[in-house]
């Protein structure tokens, strides 16, 4: 989601978190802001699929699940 404008020379602090993790995906939060003045300048939200050799949605194993959930 847009939210205002940056331009070349603004210094941009990105902040990402997994939002949620499901069985076979999970979700990543990022927020986007002008590092001197605090203004937001994106906010975005990109869900991953796991899939295996032939494109066949696979579940999260185990041990990326708990990586992703140590956050």
């Amino acid at each position: 989601d847009y939210k205002s404008a940056a331009v070349a020379g603004d210094l941009l602090c990105v902040e990402t978190e997994i939002a949620e993790i499901n069985s076979n995906s999970y979700a990543i939060e990022q927020r986007i802001f002008n590092q001197d003045t605090g203004i937001p300048v994106v906010n975005a939200r990109s869900t991953e699929v796991f899939i295996d050799r032939s494109g066949d949605v696979v579940p999260v194993d185990a041990e990326i699940r708990e990586v992703l959930s140590a956050g």
